[in-house]
C-alpha cells in the first residue's frame, strides 16, 4: 500500500491550523447565536454580541480569533494498515514553526526554568501530541488550539467508591469549579468532564470530550446524555453569565467521557474550555485530504452579522457609552461607575506577567522613572499579550484581547499605589488587594476575553519597550482610536461588578444544591486535593476572600 508522505502531513497540519485559528467550527457559532438569541439580560447580550462580532472579523480578515492560542497540540490517528513514511515529530513541529510566523500566531512556548521564549511555538516535546488507533483506511489529524486562561481554571480530583452517588458528585464538584472561576475562563463555553483510569487518562477524558463540541455529532455515550444535559441546566442556573458579568448563559455544552476505574477510586478531570473553541480535523490518506470540521463560512457569518444588527449603535445613540480621551483626569476617573460603558482614545501600553514583575522591580529599587514614558503618557495599562509580525521596521498588530487580571492583582495594587496608572484593562476582575489600592486613583475596565481581532481595529500606531521580555511579555504601546467597547468593572469609589454578581451567585447556587438534592455542607469528594471539592459553604467563604 502507499503510504502517506511527509509533505501531506505537513500541508494538512498548515491547513489546519489556519482555519482552526481563525475560523471557529459552525456548530460554535450555532451555540454562540442560540445564547445571543435567548439571553434577557441586555448588558449580557452586549457582550455576546461583541463576541459573534469578532468572530466574524476574524473569518474576514483571517486573524486568530483570540491571542492566546495556548501551545499548538494535535491528535494523531494511525491506521497500522497504512505506511507514514516520516518522522511525525518533526514534520508537526516543522509545520508550527511556518504557521506561527504566517498565520501569524503569539508565540506562547516558553522554557518553564528560564522562562525564555522558544520563539516559533516549539520546543521540548512540543507540539504536543497524542497517538491513537484508527481503522479508517487513512491518518486523522487534529489540532487543537486551547487558550489558558481557561485552562489555569480546570481542576482535578479522586472520588472513592464508597460515594454516595457518582451523578451527585460530578453535579458538585462542578457547580463548585464554576463558581470558582468567577467567569474567568472566557464564559459561556464548555466543560470536559473526565471520569476513570489512571490520573492521566481522566484529564485526557476530559480534554477530548470538550473537543465534541467541534462537531455537530455529540454524542459519545447516551447513557450520559441525561447526566450531561443536567448538569449544563444546573450551570446555568447560576446567572454567572458571559464574562462573569451577569446573565442567562453560563455554558454551551458539557460532554462527559468515563474510562474503567479502579475498584477503590476514580479519578474526576473538569477542564474549562472558553468560548472560542478552536480546533479542525482532517483525514489523510495516500490519494488525498478530506476536511471533516464544518467551519464559519461567508454566507453564515454574513448571516449571522445581519442577525445581530448593531446593539453598540443603538447604546450610542442612547448616551450609554462613554467616549474619552487619555490621559483621564482625575475628575473623569471618578465620573465612571461600575457598569458603564466606555471607548478609550489615546495611548494604551500592554503589560503581562513579565512587564509588571520588571515595573514592581523598578519602584522597590527607587527607579520608577525607568518605567517606559510612554505609559506615563496615556497612564492606561491594558493586560494583553497581542500577536504580532515585524514588517521591516514596523510591527503590525494582528490579534490583541485581554488576559486574565486576577493573578496581576498584587501587581496592580502596587502600580496604583505608586501612580503609575489611572487605566487598567484586562479580562475577569482584581482582588481585594487591588480595589483598595484603586480607591480614589484609578478604575479597571473589563474587556471581553477572546475579542482580539475587535479590539485590534482601534490600534493605529505600534511600538515597542522591553521586547527582551519574548513578544507576548513585552510592553507594547498602542495608540488607539476608540478601544472598547470596554465595562467599567471596579469604579474610583471601589464598586466591583464582579462583586455585585457572585453576592447573586452565591444566593443562586444555594437554590440550585436544594432543587437538585445536594446539600451544602456535604463534601461529596471525601478527601478532596483541590477546592472544587470541598463543601459549597466551604468553596462560598473562600470565594468571597479571594
Amino acid at each position: 500500500m502507499a503510504a502517506i508522505t511527509a509533505d501531506q502531513i505537513y500541508q494538512t497540519a498548515c491547513a489546519l491550523m489556519l482555519k482552526g485559528a481563525t475560523q471557529l467550527p459552525a456548530s460554535v457559532m450555532d451555540d454562540l447565536m442560540r445564547a445571543f438569541d435567548e439571553e434577557s439580560y441586555p448588558p449580557a447580550k452586549a457582550v455576546l454580541y461583541t463576541i459573534i462580532e469578532n468572530c466574524i472579523e476574524a473569518f474576514r480578515q483571517k486573524a486568530s480569533a483570540c491571542q492566546d492560542i495556548g501551545i499548538p497540540a494535535f491528535t494523531v490517528g494511525i491506521d497500522p494498515q497504512v505506511p507514514v513514511a516520516c518522522d511525525l515529530q518533526e514534520v508537526l513541529a516543522q509545520a508550527v514553526r511556518d504557521a506561527t510566523a504566517s498565520i501569524p500566531l503569539r508565540k506562547n512556548a516558553i522554557d518553564p526554568f528560564s522562562f525564555k521564549n522558544t520563539g516559533d511555538n516549539t520546543g521540548v516535546g512540543a507540539p504536543f501530541f497524542s497517538v491513537r488507533l484508527h481503522n479508517g483506511g487513512g491518518l486523522r489529524l487534529r489540532v487543537e488550539f486551547k487558550g489558558f486562561g481557561g485552562e489555569i481554571k480546570s481542576s482535578y480530583d479522586w472520588i472513592f467508591t464508597t460515594a454516595k452517588s457518582m451523578e451527585k458528585a460530578v453535579l458538585a464538584y462542578t457547580l463548585n469549579s464554576v463558581l470558582l472561576s468567577k467567569g474567568e475562563a472566557c464564559t459561556p463555553g464548555y466543560y470536559g468532564i473526565g471520569i476513570g483510569g489512571y490520573a492521566v487518562d481522566g484529564v485526557a477524558a476530559a480534554k477530548q470530550a470538550f473537543f465534541r463540541s467541534l462537531s455537530a455529532d455529540r454524542v459519545e455515550d447516551p447513557a450520559l446524555v441525561p447526566l450531561e444535559q443536567r448538569v449544563l441546566r444546573a450551570v446555568n442556573r447560576l446567572g454567572l453569565g458571559p464574562m462573569g458579568g451577569g446573565g442567562d448563559t453560563t455554558c454551551l455544552g458539557v460532554f462527559i467521557s468515563r474510562r474503567a476505574a479502579h475498584t477503590a477510586t476514580a479519578p474526576i478531570a473538569l477542564i474549562h474550555q472558553c468560548y472560542s473553541s478552536r480546533g479542525s480535523e482532517a483525514e489523510i490518506t495516500p490519494d488525498g485530504v478530506r476536511y471533516l470540521t464544518p467551519h464559519i463560512e461567508a454566507a453564515q457569518a454574513g448571516m449571522l452579522r445581519e442577525r445581530i444588527g448593531n446593539l453598540l449603535d443603538k447604546a450610542k445613540r442612547e448616551g450609554k457609552i462613554h467616549e474619552l480621551t487619555l490621559p483621564l483626569t482625575p475628575e473623569q476617573v471618578g465620573r465612571l461607575k461600575m457598569g458603564d460603558l466606555v471607548f478609550l482614545t489615546g495611548t494604551v501600553c500592554t503589560a503581562r506577567d513579565m512587564a509588571h514583575r520588571r515595573m514592581l522591580e523598578l519602584i522597590e529599587a527607587g527607579r520608577a522613572r525607568e518605567i517606559p514614558a510612554e505609559l506615563q503618557r496615556g497612564r492606561a495599562i491594558f493586560h494583553c499579550g497581542p500577536v504580532v509580525k515585524q514588517e521591516g521596521e514596523r510591527w503590525r498588530v494582528t490579534s490583541a484581547g485581554p488576559t486574565t487580571s486576577s493573578r496581576l492583582t498584587h501587581e496592580s495594587a502596587v502600580l496604583a499605589r505608586a501612580g503609575v496608572a489611572s487605566v487598567i484593562i484586562g479580562k475577569g476582575t482584581l482582588g481585594p488587594e487591588a480595589i483598595q489600592a484603586m480607591r480614589g486613583r484609578t478604575v479597571y475596565l473589563k474587556a471581553v476575553g477572546g475579542c482580539a481581532v475587535s479590539y485590534m481595529k482601534a490600534i493605529r500606531e505600534t511600538t515597542v519597550q522591553w521586547l527582551d521580555l519574548g513578544p507576548p511579555e513585552a510592553m507594547w504601546i498602542f495608540e488607539v482610536d476608540r478601544l472598547g467597547p470596554l465595562v467599567v468593572g471596579i469604579d474610583a469609589e471601589g464598586h466591583s461588578l464582579s462583586e455585585r454578581v457572585m453576592d447573586d451567585v452565591y444566593t443562586r447556587i444555594r437554590e440550585v444544591y436544594e432543587a437538585e438534592g445536594l446539600s451544602p455542607t456535604e463534601r461529596y469528594i471525601q478527601h478532596p486535593n483541590t477546592l472544587a471539592g470541598l463543601s459549597l459553604e466551604e468553596v462560598i467563604a473562600y470565594s468571597k476572600k479571594h
